[in-house]
């Protein structure tokens, strides 16, 4: 008995051991626990589920022995059983106004079934009672990224915007404001809706100008909407991050790859080959400027292309004369 009230004290604390106390018949139950324990460690689930029923007609309040009988049921893949069995124990612990055993034990059935919206609904009651605020909210994030897995994002949204809610009452870290925001900007855009996904990145920004994947989206966005001027500040906006951070590669990265959709920018083509003569890469820079002046050319931006030409031609060419004879004609 001795033994099995100090395990008690450690596992479940100072109220599990009144519990233990006060159970019809505390000196066999503690006998009937320990074999429980014993045959569940060696994998004797059979024999673990008979003591468990022997320990109940004892003792049928000690819920201890309720919590052995459903992990011998998780053990055995009767997991729907066994959540049950949990969340039964849960709400009794609440009936007691054990609030912190029941959060407990509904926190180790959620690690156990992720997506049961139930369980995790009623963890979010029972923290929201108990004011628990900054755990309630990661439980709100939780279950709306549940309902995005099961596939229900008319449900994640309205959760999302709940979690949004809560966290500008709480004042919460300012990171997890940003988690939910990027969530809603991310189902905006799943439906197509443009506008809202670019007010949600917007106020991304709002909170932390350098947030890398809200910038990448607004440049999308801005492109799609023909707005290149404010496109091409978040380009500038993003490469600063980038180029604090010294990585090259994912600045020459991100300028390939916006080029590549939108090939007829020339601020993008110019900023690619300012990082090509950079880098040593002469023939991709002379391709970014020859494709640049001849946009140029036909935007009849003649000032403007023969600029271009002489940083090719300063770039030495294979095909210089060409390039000298045309700057010659644009009056360079």
């Amino acid at each position: 008995t001795r033994r099995h009230l100090d395990e008690t004290m450690r596992d479940e604390g100072g109220q599990g051991v009144v519990d233990f106390l006060v159970a019809r018949g505390s000196d066999d139950l503690a006998e009937i626990v320990s074999s429980i324990d014993r045959y569940i460690r060696q994998g004797f689930y059979t024999l673990a589920m008979e003591e468990a029923h022997r320990a109940v007609e004892k003792s049928p309040y000690y819920l201890p022995v309720h919590v052995r009988m459903a992990e011998v049921m998780m053990k055995e893949g009767r997991i729907r059983q066994a959540i049950n069995k949990y969340n039964t124990v849960a709400k009794s612990y609440l009936v007691r106004e054990e609030r912190d055993r029941a959060a407990s034990i509904l926190g180790e059935v959620l690690e156990m079934a992720p997506l049961d919206v139930d369980i995790r609904i009623s963890l979010i009651e029972l923290l929201e009672d108990e004011e628990r605020w900054l755990e309630a909210l990661d439980e709100y994030i939780s279950l709306a990224e549940t309902f995005q897995q099961l596939g229900d994002f008319e449900q994640a949204n309205e959760t999302f915007l709940a979690a949004e809610e809560l966290a500008r009452r709480i004042t919460a870290p300012a990171d997890k404001l940003t988690r939910i925001k990027h969530a809603l900007a991310d189902i905006h855009q799943m439906r197509l809706n443009t506008r809202q996904a670019q007010k949600m990145c917007e106020e991304i920004l709002q909170l932390n100008p350098q947030d890398e994947k809200a910038l990448r989206s607004l440049i999308d966005i801005y492109f799609t909407q023909g707005n290149s001027v404010e496109a091409v500040k978040k380009v500038d906006m993003l490469l600063g991050v980038y180029a604090r951070d010294r990585d090259v590669r994912r600045i020459t990265q991100l300028l390939e790859e916006l080029v590549h959709s939108n090939p007829s920018d020339t601020g993008l083509r110019k900023r690619l080959a300012s990082i090509y003569v950079k880098r040593g890469q002469r023939r991709e820079a002379i391709e970014q400027l020859d494709a640049m002046g001849e946009l140029q050319l036909d935007a009849g931006l003649t000032r403007e292309a023969a600029k271009t030409i002489r940083q090719i031609i300063a770039l030495n060419p294979d095909r210089v004369d060409d390039y000298k004879k045309l700057l010659t004609q644009l009056g360079g």
